[in-house]
């Protein structure tokens, strides 16, 4: 019988043991990185066996889903740890797509089997891998012991084929498990193996390898040493295989020794240089010499503890190279003075390119950010270049407006004649390296001018100019667009190196940026231009509101439609808060906090702003977000400012002309009936009676016909007057027709007697008030003052109502009928009609 528990426990600590091999092996051997890895697995596999066994004890999430993800993962890293034992590589990192995918299978697999089944295919899977890898790759000479780890691990993977064919059916119910079926704990039996056999493996492997190495480095050791032996100063050999060259200067004879390294470093043979110091000073560079004389002095003057200098040395193919010269005193005599000094020679000539290269490169992009024009731009680059690379002419040309010729020409150093021939030049294939270029967009190399065909029509040209290769590179714009050509011109045959390529290209590409930049720049410029002008014939006050710095850029508009300089007024939110109406602050301010959350598109509204002469204007105010960060929040908005203080006048004008009486200034009647209207829905909610009063002149038309309507209009005028006096502030005074009127009443009392009586009392103050004489002054054509006195009456017809269950045109209907019981009972009188009952 198997406890299952019990091997799961003891395969865990062995695991945890496997763990500290690995780590110490890291520790002996840190180049042996793959023990990382294995460390890595077997702490994955122990952690893993450690929660299957707690089965039971903690949920099944963890003991099954998690172990087995962590299991699967440790498999995946000892796959890794092989592949990086082996120096294959690291590899994909299939070993989180096999967690990821056991974490899925024990989450929705259905069933024990199920999961035991597609769970050891991938255990099989990576266990086939080691094996292979193990069988075919890494070192011959440790054949015998990868080759029994290969064994180990393709006997693990026929035991999760076998298992994956033959999965259990039930899962164990106790927390305590024993077995009879050995297929149970073979994969428990397999991992104590694993476990035990592998840091053994490791060791071995490891350990066979670095005898291995060992035993080379002696072999390269003694072989280096049979070489070196014959020479008296060691040290010299082992310098000069780093590839520096070897001075030793005797001082007092001023005889120097230099290697064969320190020559080849200047291209010459050891025969072709003496030991003399002159060789050394008619070598050095002339502007170099006095700085590295004075900095040999300081050492020999036991000033500077060691000497390090950089300059220049003639080649003798008649360049320079770059220096690095490092040498100490090694004797001195008893009175401190320098008897022998060494030391060293390092070309340095790379890297002082590079370093030129990157401040060249530097320096133009400083120029492109401050924004110097881009014609010196070019020319800096094109000087840049000559600066560094001597042997070089650099030229620019730009294409023309329509992209079809050779416009422009920025090249210094080339002979005007040349220049100028080459200006209006049509691009295409055959037009030289630059007109090529240019049309095909493709990089041209003419390393020999005088046999190239691009060349024929212009060798003559190029002769003249004393010009043998040219290499043009296109220059183009962010879209693709070809703009020029950037173009290294030789006085010899040259061909492009890796380098000189990767040179062209570069100064290409900050040539586009700078013509880019250019472009972008004029557009920018008219497009701000265009605004403007927009801005200036629309008569639209702009601002421009930095939500991040809370600051509010205005245009002069913005400030003197409120009768202000720009000057005068502030950058700040605050300030556009404070010119705002305070009846129309909170609408306006929530407008914007809509907008600027996404809430609305747009944020338009119109309000009130107080000018510098303390009036107000009507303003609309239109703006919208125009950019926000990653997260979605605003961080600019931009808007307009128009003054609609006429057109909100004129609505208010045409508004009051379609609900006024144009002579009395009355209501209506279409807003007398809204109204009206309005008064029955109240009375209807209240209870209280209200009543209205129809009104018609007795003796108008008399006045009319004998003065006219000017004298009329006067009357009709005062007749409003009169009746406003009589009334209530909430109550409502119109004029529906010539001479008729009508005056609501609302909200008397609930008490129909009593609403009749006070409605009475109204009635019969209003017949007295417009019985009393009316004194008319009136001005004729000519200037001349008269004045009409005329008694007029008025018959009112009254009629009570309350709630809203009659319609207002009957109401309207039954106050007219009683108005003419008045007429009929000798005019100058008030008669009631009743119309409904409180209900």
């Amino acid at each position: 019988m198997f406890e299952l528990n019990t091997l799961r426990l003891v395969a865990m600590v062995s695991f945890v043991g496997f763990v500290f091999v690995a780590m110490m092996l890291w520790h002996l051997v840190p180049q042996e990185h793959s023990m990382k890895y294995w460390g890595l697995s077997a702490l994955l596999i122990a952690l893993g066996l450690l929660l299957l066994g707690l089965r039971g004890h903690i949920p099944d999430f963890l003991s099954i889903v998690s172990a087995n993800t962590l299991i699967m993962l440790g498999v995946g890293f000892m796959y890794v740890g092989t592949r990086m034992l082996l120096h294959v590589g690291a590899g994909r990192n299939w070993q989180w797509y096999a967690a990821g995918l056991t974490f899925l299978i024990c989450i929705f697999a259905p069933s024990i089997s199920e999961r035991v089944t597609l769970t050891s295919v991938l255990y099989a899977s990576f266990f086939v891998a080691c094996s292979i890898l193990f069988w075919s790759k890494g070192e011959a000479r440790l054949r015998v012991i990868k080759r029994i780890a290969a064994l180990i691990f393709a006997t693990g993977a026929i035991l999760f084929i076998y298992r994956a064919f033959n999965p259990p059916q039930l899962a164990p119910a106790t927390i305590y498990i024993s077995t009879w079926n050995l297929i149970e704990a073979v994969p428990y039996l397999y991992a104590l193996l694993l476990s035990m056999w592998l840091p053994l493996t490791l060791m071995l492997i490891v350990s066979t390898r670095l005898q291995y190495q060992r035993s080379d480095a002696v072999e390269q050791a003694e072989h280096a040493f049979n070489e070196l032996k014959e020479s008296q100063f060691l040290w010299k050999f082992a310098i000069e295989g780093s590839g520096d060259g070897i001075w030793d200067w005797d001082v007092a004879s001023g005889k120097v020794l230099y290697s064969k390294r320190w020559k080849e470093l200047l291209g010459y043979s050891e025969a072709e240089v003496g030991e003399g110091l002159d060789e050394w000073n008619k070598r050095i560079h002339p502007e170099d010499k006095a700085d590295t004389e004075a900095a040999v002095s300081k050492h020999f003057d036991g000033i500077t503890a060691s000497y390090s200098h950089e300059h220049r040395l003639l080649c003798k193919d008649g360049t320079y190279k770059w220096i690095l010269t490092r040498g100490l005193v090694v004797s001195r005599d008893n009175s401190g003075r320098p008897l022998r000094a060494i030391g060293t020679h390092t070309d340095i000539s790379e890297l002082k390119l590079q370093q030129a290269h990157m401040q060249f490169r530097n320096r133009i992009l400083v120029m492109l950010a401050r924004g110097e024009p881009t014609r010196q731009v070019m020319l800096a680059t094109v000087t840049g270049i000559e600066a560094i690379h001597p042997e070089m002419i650099c030229s620019i040309l730009l294409l023309d407006d329509e992209g079809k010729r050779l416009a422009d020409v920025v090249a210094p150093s080339l002979p005007n004649f040349y220049n100028e021939a080459i200006k209006g030049v049509e691009i295409g294939v055959g037009k030289g390296s630059c007109g090529t270029a240019a049309f095909a967009g493709e990089r041209v190399i003419v390393d020999d001018i005088s046999t190239h065909p691009y060349w024929q029509l212009y060798k003559q040209l190029a002769d003249s100019a004393g010009l043998a290769a040219c290499w043009s590179q296109p220059i183009k714009s962010s879209t693709h667009q070809v703009l020029g050509t950037f173009a290294i011109y030789h006085r010899k045959v040259n061909k492009p190196t890796t380098a000189d390529i990767e040179l062209i290209e570069q100064c290409a590409d900050l040539i586009s940026i700078a013509l880019d930049k250019n472009a972008a720049e004029v557009r920018l410029h008219d497009r701000e231009k265009q605004l403007q002008l927009v801005l200036d014939a629309s008569q639209l006050g702009f601002w421009d509101w930095d939500i991040v710095k809370n600051k509010v850029i205005r245009n002069e508009r913005w400030a003197t439609m409120l009768g202000y300089h720009l000057n005068d007024i502030e950058f700040t939110v605050k300030q556009w808060i404070d010119f705002i109406h305070p009846d129309d602050q909170a609408m306006a301010y929530q407008s914007i906090q809509d907008c600027l959350e996404g809430l609305v598109p747009v944020h338009s509204i119109e309000y009130r702003m107080r000018t510098k002469d303390g009036q107000y204007k009507w303003i609309l105010d239109q703006a919208q977000v125009v950019e926000r960060d990653a997260n979605h929040k605003a961080t600019r908005m931009c808007g307009t400012h128009t003054d609609i203080t006429e057109r909100k006048l004129m609505e208010e004008q045409i508004r009051h002309q379609a609900l006024y009486d144009g002579l009395t200034q009355l209501p209506n009647r279409y807003l007398f009936e809204d109204r009206l209207r309005q008064a029955m829905v109240k009375s209807k909610r209240t209870g209280c009676y209200g009543a209205l009063m129809f009104l018609d002149l007795d003796n108008f038309k008399p006045l009319n016909d004998h003065y006219g309507h000017a004298v009329g209009d006067l009357l009709l005028i005062e007749v409003a007057t009169r009746l406003k006096s009589c009334v209530r502030e909430a109550d409502t005074v119109a004029r529906i027709g010539g001479d008729e009127f009508v005056v609501e009443l609302e909200q008397l009392d609930t008490d129909k007697k009593l609403s009749e009586k006070e409605a009475e009392a109204t009635a019969d103050k209003i017949r007295q008030l417009l019985a009393e004489p009316y004194v008319l002054k009136t001005t004729s054509g000519t200037g001349k003052e008269s004045t009409v006195v005329h008694h007029c009456t008025a018959s009112i017809g009254v009629v009570l109502f309350v709630g809203n269950e009659v319609a207002p045109e009957e109401i309207l209907k039954r106050s007219d009928d009683a108005m003419y019981l008045a007429k009929d009972a000798g005019r100058n009188r008030v008669k009631f009609h009743e119309i409904n009952t409180v209900h």
